[in-house]
């Protein structure tokens, strides 16, 4: 189970940071047609506020990744970057 969950934070987490990288250009995109006077304030801020949203969202699921992957990690005895089992000594002396 909860290597399942990993798995799917894992793709939410590729998602997010899609959706953030998005809501960034879509900003300054936004930012320059105000500059022009083409678009309201109104417009800006709805853009900004979208984009702080999908900034806090990528993050948050970051770090749920990184929660699930230590807890995952944890209940195995195993680190999945080293591809070792983790012993006591590795536990104590870091």
């Amino acid at each position: 189970m909860h290597v399942l969950n990993w798995q799917n934070q894992r793709n939410f987490l590729e998602t997010s940071q899609k959706a953030q990288e998005i809501a960034i250009k879509r900003y300054d995109i936004t930012k320059k047609r105000f500059v022009l006077g083409k678009i309201t304030i109104t417009d800006l801020n709805l853009a900004l506020q979208e984009k702080d949203r999908s900034v806090l969202q990528y993050l948050n699921s970051l770090e749920n990744f990184w929660v699930d992957y230590y807890t995952l990690r944890r209940l195995t005895l195993y680190d999945f970057i080293e591809n070792k089992k983790i012993e006591v000594n590795d536990i104590l002396y870091n």
